[in-house]
């Protein structure tokens, strides 16, 4: 199931497709369904290259603050690394303050 776009370190694109590694269940009062939440945690930081199914974080799903489950965050298409001179470019871009 696909999630969120996430950004990636020196990738020809700068954003990665992720989706949920596997399904999540769980048994939780039927007044409850509403008040589920889902917070994404990153792996500290997502550098190319990136290959489909590879893991770069969790989602932690909830109630009213209290844990229910988690479930593996999957890249959801593969990134290739960018070649030296768009990473070089970008850097120089960076440190000028043009992002």
């Amino acid at each position: 199931t696909f999630v969120r776009k996430i950004n990636i370190k020196e990738a020809k694109d700068l954003k990665l497709k992720t989706a949920t590694g596997s399904d999540f269940s769980a048994t939780i009062n039927v007044a409850d369904k509403d008040n589920i939440t889902r917070e994404i945690v990153l792996n500290e930081e997502v550098v190319a290259p990136v290959a489909t199914g590879d893991k770069v974080g969790e989602v932690v799903y909830s109630i009213e603050g209290k844990e229910i489950g988690r479930a593996d965050l999957v890249a959801a298409e593969d990134a290739e690394r960018a070649g030296w001179l768009t990473r070089l470019i970008r850097k120089i871009l960076e440190w000028l303050g043009i992002n």
